[in-house]
């Protein structure tokens, strides 16, 4: 289990800003704090992940996979520069 601080944010570097294209996702788009994915992420539909913290170099992203008994349950993605 992970728990985020809530209103932690973290912004990606500048190289990573832009399109790029993955061959599982599609076309993926970084922005200042967001990443957005053209296709499905694991059946959830097209996602916005959000820079959530920084460690070093290492960068986690979120999204609301779903929401029960209005607890959020998220994915996580991390990725490294």
């Amino acid at each position: 289990m992970v728990y985020l601080a809530t209103g932690a944010n973290c912004q990606l570097p500048q190289e990573f800003r832009g399109k790029w294209i993955a061959s599982d996702l599609g076309e993926v788009t970084f922005q200042t704090d967001t990443m957005t994915t053209e296709k499905s992420v694991v059946n959830f539909g097209p996602r916005t992940f959000t820079c959530a913290t920084k460690v070093g170099a290492q960068y986690l992203l979120t999204y609301v996979a779903f929401k029960k008994f209005n607890i959020q349950r998220l994915g996580l993605l991390l990725i490294y520069k």
